[in-house]
């Protein structure tokens, strides 16, 4: 008899139990979907990481003033990869295991995104970064994504530039070593090496190294017509310092690393006249500067700052979302499929191995502000 009392306690038990786990479910279905950025917040990148963050801000906040993802919120869950591997490795396992983002943003710093990249494959979660350069970050990976194009390419147009429009034939190299710096200088010291030029030094030095006397004493000596500089912004600033103290007239060539007016051609002040350098052209809507500007109270920070294309990357997979959901399959085959989506930096075509489709151009930084190097052969070059 106490068996036939108790059986109606355990079914009206395993129903209550059973509703409030349904009632959970429902209510988690109609939760924040959660996106997962990992930024340079503190760091060597950290210029990027601020950029790149108030972006980001702006455009969660759109997607959710505008009905959020088929009416739930998107919440952004926020890591610093502190420019460093190991950091961002940690950061992103956590958004994965714990956060379980299907998405993740990020990062800004070559190296972190290289290491993170082969994880995020691997786990089968999206990756987009904003900007980070290093070539091989792609390659092969079909859940990895990038609305900036690889460094190799700006590269080669600095090497075709300097030979047949600026006219040199004798060429040095400093660069930072990390995939960002190694990259770039392979990249540009093959190219010349191909086209039989010059190359009369290459010298590197550690991102935590601020004094580059050693290796441009070595440069003056080798009596280089152009220097091809590969560096962030704070370490450049230096590096042209100290060139100029040190008397080297060799012509000044930098990245895209190094473009950027607040941290490294407003330091520089006059030393940053007639320097050249590779960059995207600044396709920003003038909408988004302006708001940009009056948000944060602060002139609009230019391409190099990556916010644009952060902004750009939300937007991305919000849309994604709208229209596939929130598998990652699902997420990461709606990306390979983007052409000239209309984004606040610009239209976004992904190409074959998921790099924005677009070329760098020459600029020339002159009379106090950047503007495109001249197109015409400035001096004959001998030999080419």
């Amino acid at each position: 008899m106490m068996k036939n009392k108790i059986w109606p306690l355990v079914i009206l038990l395993a129903l209550i139990i059973s509703g409030y786990y349904l009632l959970r479910t429902e209510e988690q279905a109609r939760g924040p979907i959660k996106l997962g950025a990992v930024l340079p917040l503190t760091g060597d990148g950290a210029y990027w990481g601020e950029h790149t963050q108030r972006a980001i801000n702006l455009a969660v906040a759109d997607i959710n003033a505008t009905g959020g993802i088929k009416g739930r919120k998107l919440e952004l869950v926020l890591e610093d990869g502190q420019c460093d591997p190991k950091t961002g490795v940690s950061a992103l396992q956590k958004l994965i295991a714990v956060d379980q983002v299907p998405a993740v943003i990020g990062e800004v710093c070559s190296s972190v995104t290289v290491a993170m990249a082969p994880i995020a494959q691997a786990q089968g979660v999206v990756l987009i970064t904003p900007c980070s350069e290093a070539p091989d970050i792609t390659l092969g990976r079909d859940y990895v994504f990038r609305t900036w194009t690889p460094n190799n390419r700006q590269a080669l147009t600095a090497v075709d530039y300097a030979l047949r429009v600026i006219g040199v034939t004798k060429f040095a190299v400093l660069s930072i070593n990390n995939d960002f710096g190694n990259a770039l200088a392979g990249a540009f010291t093959a190219r010349l090496g191909e086209l039989g030029a010059e190359i009369v030094a290459v010298e590197q030095y550690g991102p935590e190294d601020r004094d580059f006397k050693t290796q441009l004493i070595k440069i003056k000596a080798a009596k280089p017509e152009a220097i091809y500089l590969v560096s962030y912004p704070a370490d450049g600033v230096i590096a042209v310092r100290q060139l100029k103290e040190l008397g080297i007239a060799a012509t000044v060539i930098t990245t895209s690393g190094a473009d950027s007016e607040e941290e490294f051609f407003g330091p520089l002040a006059e030393l940053a006249e007639g320097i050249y350098f590779a960059s995207l052209a600044d396709a920003t809507s003038l909408a988004f500067r302006g708001r940009y500007a009056k948000t944060y109270a602060k002139e609009w920070p230019g391409v190099n700052s990556c916010a644009g294309v952060a902004y750009d990357d939300v937007a991305l997979i919000a849309s994604a979302m709208r229209a596939v959901g929130t598998d990652p399959a699902q997420i990461k085959n709606y990306l390979s499929q983007v052409k000239d989506f209309a984004g606040v930096s610009g239209p976004i075509t992904f190409d074959g191995a998921r790099d924005l489709a677009r070329e760098h151009s020459i600029f020339i930084y002159e009379n106090g502000q950047r503007q495109l190097a001249p197109t015409e052969r400035i001096v004959t070059p001998q030999g080419f």
